[in-house]
Order: C-alpha cells, then structure tokens, then sequence
C-alpha cells in the first residue's frame, strides 16, 4: 500500500490551486452506507462521506480526527466474532481480518486504530483523510459463536483535545459525531443440535443411558430450535405385548421411575416425556430448551421380563420441526436384548400350602416342553411342606429366596431329578440323565426323618446356591453320584441326629460313584456303570452340628475323580472327619477352615479295610504302580478337638494320606499299588487338642509336606494316636519340610508324643528344615525306618531324645541343632551304617549322641556342649568312626564306651575335647 501521507499532500495541493475560497460547511458531514459483499463474511458495509475531497477541505470539520468502530448489545466470549475492514486502496482491494477478544455489551471497538497500526507512517485519521483519501471504507463482520447479537457499525468525527492554556487547563472533549451507522443482527444458530449418550448402571434396568446436550443454557437460547417440540421415544423392531418390558427415565439428580410398556407395534414410539407429562400420548409441551434448563441430563432405560426372542430396542432424542413436524435426531441409543433362553413361572402356591404335588406338576412343564429353554420357577416366599417327594427335570432354574419348605414322607427322599419310572423304561448311564439345573436360595427341612434331603444322580450342570440344608436322621443332606460339574456355593448344612454305631458314615453331603456292585447309589437302574463325579466344586459353605462333612468314602481301581474343589468353607462342630476324598486326581483342597472337628482332612487313593473299594469290571485293574494325585492340600487351619462317637477309622487326626499297597487280592479290591503319591500338603495350621496325629501319613510315597503348624495341646483323650505332630507310617520317599511342631500340653495326655515320627518301613525320607518345641517324647523318634535324611532341624526341650532312633540303619543325620534334651541330643539304637554330622548339641541331661548297638556309625564335625553326662557314648557298638567332633562341658567323659577302644572306635582322629 503507497504511503496515505503522500496522498493526503497531493489532495492538498491540488485542493487550494483549485479554489482560494475557504467555504467552512455549518451541518456536520454525512456519509452513505452501501451493503457489500465478502466471501466468508455474514455482513459488509462501505462508508462513503457525501462531500468530495474539494469540500472536505473546505471543511471546518477537516481536522477532525475520524473512526469507524463496532460494538455489540452483549457481551461476547473471546473469538466470538471476527471482524475484517477494506480501505479500497488504488493497489489493493483485500479484506483484512481483526481477531477480537472478550467484548463487552456496547463496547466499542475502534477499526481505524488498526488501520493506524497496520501503517507506521499514520498516526491520526481525521475527517479530511477519509473524504479525499479513502473515499469508500469497508467494514464486515463473521459470527463465530454470536448468534442473535446485533452488531452497530458507526463512522464518527471528533473534534481534536484543545492544547493546554497557560494554566494548563484545556477545553473538555466533545462528544463524537456520528456522521454514518448501520445495524445488523447475526442470524440464530442454526446447528442441529447434538447430545452425548453415556451408558449408567441402574439396579434391575439391563440396559440404560444418559443423554446430556452438548449446548449450555446460553448457547440455546440463540439456537433456531431452542422452542421446537423435543422428545426421548423408544420403539422396537418387533410387536411388543404390554407388560412384557420395563420401561423407565429419569432426569437431573433425580430417581427412576418405571412403568410397564403398553402395547406397541414394530417401529411404533413410545414417548417418554408425555409420560413424564402424565398426559395422553400426544400432549408433550417440553421444547428443547427445556431439556437443556430443566433437565440438565434425562436417563431413559429397560429390562425384559420374559422375551423368547432378541429385541432391538431404540431409543432417540427428537426434537420436531416446528412447520413440518419432522423429527430431527438428536441422539440414538440401540440395545438388543438378546434372548436368554429362559421361561419365568410363578408357583401357584400360598404360605402354609403342602408344595409338592403343584411343584411336581409346574416342573413338569420342562420335561414335556423339551425345546431346550430354561424354565425358571420362583417360589414366593413362605413356608411350605411336602408330603411326597418333589422332583425336577432337566433344564429348571427353581429360585426359592425367603422359602422355607419341611418334609414330612418318611417313605421318600425330599427332592430327586426324576421318576423312578422315567429311570426305570429309559435307564441313564454316565452324565446323560438330567442336565442344566439350579437352585437358589431356600431352605430344605428334612423334618428329622430319616431320609435324605436331596438325592441326584448321572447328571450334569446342576448349582446349589445360597441354599440351606438342615434337620436329618440317619442320612446325607446332599448325595450326588455320577455328577459332572456340579457347584455347591454359599450353603449351609445344620443339624444331623440318628444313631452313632459302629458303621455310621453320613456325610453331610456325599459325592458318590456307581461302584460295580451297585451298592452305593441305589435307586438308578444303572447305578453300578462305574461312574464318578468329575467337575465339582464346594466352596463358601458351612457345615455344623454334623456327623460328617463332606466328601467321597467310595473308590474304584484306575476310575478317578477329576478337578475337585473343595474351597473356603467352614466346618464347626463335626464329630467324625470333615472333609474325605477318595482318588481324586487334579484337584484342590485348600483354604478350608475346620473348628472343634473330630478330624479334619482324609485323602485316600484307596479305601481302608478294602469294603468301599472295587475292582472294575469294565476299565483295566492293572495297578503296579502308585499313581501321581496331583493334589493340593493348602492353606486350611483346623482346630482337632472332639472324639468320634462311632468306630470307623477311629483316630483323631487334622490331615491324612491314606494309601496302600494290595499284596493279594481281598475282597473287591484287586492286587495293585494303590499308595498315595502326588500330594502337596503346605501352609497348613493344625491345633492338635486331642490325641491323635496332627499329619499323618499311612502308605504315602512321593508327598510333599511343608510349612505347616503343628500346635499340640491335648486337652482332651482321642480316640487313638499319641499326639505326633506329623507320623509317617509304611511311607517311603516323601519330602517333610519347613515344618514347625510345638507342644504346650499341661494334661498329661502327650506322654507318648513326638513332633515327626517315622516308622513301619518309612524310608528313603528328607526330612529338613523342620522346628520342634518341647515334645513329650522325643523331637523325631524313628522305629525301622532305614535310609532317611534328617538335615538342619531344630529340636528344642524334648521329653526324652531329640533325635530317636530304633531299628533304623543308613541314617543321614546332619546339620541339625538340638538344645536342652530332657535325655539324649541323638540316640541310635541298632543303627547300622549311619552317618552323624555337623550337629550341634547342646544341654542335653545325658548323652549328646548316644549309640546303642549300631555297628559302622559315622561321628564327624559335630559340636557338642555341657552334656550331662558323656558328650559321645558308646554301648556295644563296633567300628564307629568319630573325626573333628568337639566336645566340651561334659559331666562324666567326652566320650565313652562299653567295649574296649580297638574294637569299638575304629577311626578315633581329629577330635577336641
């Protein structure tokens, strides 16, 4: 752009040749505004003064300094406006572009001061300037978030601040004149407006969401729809019967309300605001800027009651056209409620009814409509009796929340899966009988009858849950044979009367198997096919008040149960075991906790005395070796406390391996090695409080026992046993670790105790690592069992010998350190070949080690200190080989012997003493 200066003085001159007459003009000056155009602009004016350059000059309002300025009637965000002015320069014609910021109502904005800073040469522009050198002046201006505001443009002349007198006063300035000004109002908004849809969680809605308007109060009230009709409207892509659906909204902070669908075609719309109106379909006032004011959010969902199909569900937010009526979507949701295979039935029943035959007959309904739905009956609450059996059939969810239901037929189990007859013309075998079956919540009440509660067989997918058993005579709660993936969860098992004789074996509930005899599962006709429970899972349950808890007491050669999980429950009060299994493979039985129990956890991959364990009759019985369990037994902490009231396996224990070794066949039972091998038995707490075992090991080989607790406090006389912490009998190379045993017994009833024996051929062991308080007897006592290892254990206070062995050759006994023996530190007897090494022994009453009879024992590195009596003693053992033992403090001598020196020590080297 040339220099406005230049022009300005070329005017000038031109002007006084022109004429010598100043004419000063006594109206102020106009100027016209001509409407214009600019690509990108909403509005655009040219101010052109009426007067040329020759009268302007003329003028007396020459010198007056000019403006062209905006404003606008409210306040406006930063950017809100973008305002742009074009000076019609003979070597330009572009627009430039003013961004302007925060504004406030009728604020002025000056354009000519941009103009002045865009040229460094100009520093006012006055009346003169604008008449002889702009001519025309353009000026426009773009909404960007101003809809609805007027913006005033205005040309103005003001006359310049008067020059300080001499007493430094000066005239006071004069209001500007204006001389043009043009109005224009910026159109609404005309963006359709938008809504974010949020899904939320409401407590029985399956599907809800929030719809929230993008725009703020403010922004619609200069929305072109802020008074269209607005609306949320659900339609569906089916026929829907009335009642078939829950509907509901909600809006602001405020609650659900809910109503049931009327009766609505495919893509007919259900409004939710009349609704909300509480009018007929049709009166909805609220616009769309009551939504947005009143509002704030609105929350609109379902829930199908009972669809036996998949709906498309939609839900939109309109707002309509005030002329034509039509919809204009602001927001949509879809939702499919997807089909979930399920029929609801109510139970026709009433508080006090007999429940059985109208049960009976409701779920019969699955068995004679087999089109693979579920068919779930809700009983309501109260309760009820029965006075025959109830019976279920495949594919029923029975729901019994607040349901109480007593038993009163002492003919009949409470409740079966089937007629006998149905079991009877169309025999079941393995999981084929009934499947898909739950039951939730309830209480069964076996009335004190002898009878079971529950009685299930060759089924599958069948759930327990939150359901309560309780009150039987002589029977199980829950007996469950031939099962795959049964789940027994959050239940409680209560109350168990009848006679406690010699045979008695009730658990609570019993996972049994169709054995080849048929014995054990009577009541299906193929009830001796061999099958198991494979899948099963008991966990968050309570058994109290029992005989027994639960589990599998049956077993058949080489046919296991597989993935068993008895996890997290609680068992109180049990007289007998709590918790059996029998040839479980792959399984866990972990974190149970067991209080006041006659015992607490038996695994057996046989059964003893061999009347529960069979041969097969249809899979092979060839068993030569012991197979790996793959169990755990973890994490259970158990108090042992009462005395079985029957004589079956009659010992007190917390945990048992139980497993044997069949020579010849007996009975049921084929020849085989059937031992017990595979189990890890960690992190346990045993609170041994009557006589008995704490671990106990019987035909065990290939177990690991570790970082358990022991606690012996034999308050009360068991029923057999004599209070060892962990006793391995006819169990060979098993690993006994980290293990810690402690006896605080003040009853007199631990005379007999030892922390870990090993006996009856238990060989072959490594026994390390384990702590030992204060045993009655001795800290290990060993009776023919050759070839173990007893590394770095520590034996503290024990009531005879630390370390007692019998009978035992090929002893490795290392590292170990023994304080304060009431005896002996180590004490061998007819203990041929062993090695004694890098022990240290201290205070023990008699002897540190002690060899009675054992020919070829190995003494070295061992640290013996203050024995009572001898440090080493010797009785009629030969060739013993004492090296680099220290011994210091002994009463009598550092070492003795019986038999004359060359024939009892054959290697006598490197000792200090």
């Amino acid at each position: 752009m040339k220099s406005i200066k230049k022009s300005l003085a070329i005017i000038i001159s031109l002007a006084m040749i022109i004429t010598s007459l100043t004419v000063f003009a006594q109206d102020p000056p106009t100027a016209t505004v001509t409407p214009t155009t600019a690509d990108g602009l909403d509005t655009a004016y040219t101010f052109t003064p009426d007067e040329d350059a020759n009268a302007a000059a003329n003028s007396e309002y020459k010198d007056y300094i000019a403006d062209l300025t905006v404003s606008f009637d409210r306040a406006l965000p930063e950017g809100a406006v973008t305002l742009a002015y074009n000076l019609n320069d003979t070597d330009t014609s572009e627009w430039r572009y003013i961004d302007i910021g925060e504004t406030a109502a009728n604020e002025e904005i000056s354009i000519f001061a941009h103009v002045i800073a865009s040229d460094e040469q100009l520093d006012t522009i006055t009346y003169f300037d604008v008449a002889s050198s702009f001519r025309a002046f353009s000026c426009g201006a773009k909404s960007v978030n101003a809809p609805c505001a007027t913006a005033t443009f205005k040309m103005t002349i003001c006359k310049p601040a008067a020059q300080p007198d001499q007493q430094g006063e000066g005239n006071e300035p004069e209001a500007p004149i204006v001389i043009a000004a043009q109005e224009y109002t910026f159109s609404e908004d005309s963006a359709i407006p938008t809504a974010t849809v949020s899904t939320v969680q409401a407590e029985g809605l399956l599907a809800a969401y929030e719809f929230t308007p993008d725009q703020t109060s403010e922004q619609v009230q200069y929305s072109k729809y802020r008074n269209c009709k607005a609306d949320f409207e659900i339609m569906f892509d089916h026929d829907i019967t009335e009642g078939e659906l829950k509907l509901a909204y909600a809006y602001g902070d405020g609650a659900w309300t809910t109503f049931d669908n009327p009766l609505v075609f495919e893509n007919q719309k259900i409004s939710i605001l009349d609704k909300l109106l509480g009018g007929t379909e049709g009166n909805n006032e609220f616009t769309y800027s009551d939504v947005v004011n009143r509002f704030k959010t609105f929350r609109v969902g379902a829930t199908a009651l009972d669809a036996a199909y998949d709906i498309n569900m939609t839900i939109e937010f309109n707002i309509y056209e005030p002329t034509t009526g039509v919809p204009i979507t602001v927001a949509r949701q879809v939702f499919t409620f997807v089909d979930d295979g399920i029929t609801d039935i109510t139970l026709e029943v009433q508080n006090g009814d007999d429940i059985a035959a109208t049960f009976t007959r409701t779920a019969r309904i699955a068995k004679d409509n087999p089109d693979g739905r579920i068919y779930r009956i809700t009983i309501p609450k109260g309760s009820y009796t029965s006075s025959s059996q109830l019976k279920l059939w495949s594919n029923t969810y029975v729901i019994m929340n607040g349901v109480t239901i007593k038993h009163t037929d002492k003919e009949s189990v409470m409740l079966r899966f089937g007629n006998k007859s149905d079991l009877d013309s169309n025999p079941v075998t393995g999981y084929n009988g009934f499947q898909n079956i739950r039951i939730e919540g309830g209480t069964f009440d076996g009335g004190g009858i002898d009878q079971a509660l529950i009685k299930i067989g060759h089924c599958k997918n069948i759930s327990f849950k939150n359901v309560t058993f309780k009150n039987v005579k002589n029977s199980h709660m829950l007996e469950a044979g031939a099962c795959y993936g049964l789940t027994v969860e959050n239940c409680s098992f209560s109350g168990f009367t009848g006679d406690w004789g010699a045979t008695q074996n009730y658990e609570a509930v019993q996972f049994d198997v169709t054995d080849p005899k048929g014995e054990h599962f009577d009541g299906y006709k193929s009830n001796n096919d061999e099958t198991t429970c494979n899948n099963i899972t008991v966990k968050n349950c309570t058994f109290k008040n029992l005989q027994k808890g639960m589990g599998v007491h049956t077993g058949i050669v080489n046919r296991y149960c597989n993935n068993v999980y008895f996890e997290n429950n609680t068992f109180e009060n049990i007289t007998g075991y709590a918790i059996i299994g029998t040839n479980f493979t792959n399984s866990r039985i972990n974190n149970n906790v067991i209080k006041n129990c006659g015992s607490g956890i038996i695994f057996n991959t046989m059964v003893a005395g061999y009347k529960n364990f069979y041969a097969s009759k249809k899979y092979s019985n060839s068993h030569s070796t012991y197979t790996s369990a793959n169990v755990q037994i973890m994490n259970n902490n158990m108090t042992i406390t009462t005395g079985y009231k029957v004589v079956y396996n009659n010992i007190n224990y917390g945990i048992r391996l139980y497993g044997e070794k069949v020579n010849k066949a007996t009975g049921n039972t084929p020849a085989g090695d059937f031992r017990c091998s595979g189990v890890t038995v960690k992190n346990n707490i045993v609170n041994l409080n009557a006589t008995g075992y704490g671990i106990w090991l019987y035909g065990a080989v290939k177990n690991n026992i570790s970082y358990n607790t022991v606690n012996v406090n034999m308050t009360k006389k068991g029923k057999g046993g004599n209070g060892d912490g962990i006793r391995l009998q006819v169990s060979p190379s098993n690993t006994v670790s980290y293990n810690t045993i402690t006896n605080s017994t003040t009853s007199g009833y631990d005379k007999e105790m030892s922390g870990i024996t090993l006996c009856e051929t238990s060989t072959s062991n490594n026994v390390c690592y384990n702590k030992i308080t204060k045993a009655k007897k001795d800290g290990f006592h060993l009776d023919s069992a050759k070839g173990n290892k007893l590394t770095s254990n520590t034996i503290t206070g024990s009531g005879r010998d630390a370390i007692h062995a019998d009978k035992s050759a090929s002893l490795r006994i290392t590292s170990n350190v023994i304080k304060n023996g009431k005896r002996n530190g180590i004490s061998v007897n007819t203990g041929k070949s062993s090695k004694i090494e890098n022990n240290t022994i201290t205070s023990c009453k008699q002897n540190g080690i002690h060899l009675e009879k054992s020919d070829s024992v190995t003494c070295n590195k061992n640290k013996i200190t203050s024995s009572g009596k001898n440090g080493i003693a010797l009785y009629g053992s030969k060739k013993t080989i004492l090296t680099n033992n220290t011994i210091t403090g002994s009463k009598q001598y550092g070492m003795y012997s019986s038999l004359a020196k060359k024939t009892a020590i054959k290697k006598d080297k490197g000792n200090k003493i």
